[in-house]
């Protein structure tokens, strides 16, 4: 015979679910389910975000799946801080795609060479850098 357990955390999200019969409960395990023939007990405990699925009610030593809204809810400044998170890496992409322009540059600053042709030569590159940077510098303000 096996018992079915669960561990949750400090918002009574249950954060692994197991049976005895591939792992011994430690302290503050709660036990669900005593004496039952069934080996396993495995639940998906996360949304592809990595929220906990499950509440568990230490009232009626019951877990209750969260609804799709509750979920969704939760889900919500999560999804917007990877899509800002995201943009940023596009940003960095064309500041690291046109650094070679800043190098060309400064080589021939140092070399005391007349830039002005290069200015004007990659000058949508460099706006492209000076928006790229305003538009990181934003963003980073929003996470």
């Amino acid at each position: 015979m096996y018992k079915h357990y669960i561990r949750v955390n400090e918002k009574n999200e249950v954060i692994a679910a197991f049976s005895t019969a591939f792992q011994d409960p430690v302290v503050g395990d709660v036990e669900l389910v005593a004496d039952t023939e069934e080996r396993h007990f495995n639940l998906t405990l996360q949304s592809d975000l990595g929220v906990y699925k499950y509440i568990y009610n230490p009232a009626t030593n019951t877990i209750h799946e969260r609804t799709e809204e509750e979920l969704e809810e939760i889900e919500e400044p999560i999804r917007n801080k990877m899509e800002i998170e995201n943009e940023i890496v596009v940003q960095k992409k064309i500041l690291a795609d046109t650094d070679w322009i800043i190098d060309k540059i400064s080589e021939y600053e140092i070399l005391g060479s007349d830039t002005s042709p290069l200015l004007s030569k990659y000058a949508v590159q460099l706006e492209s850098r000076a928006n790229a940077r305003e538009e990181i510098n934003r963003l980073e303000m929003q996470i």
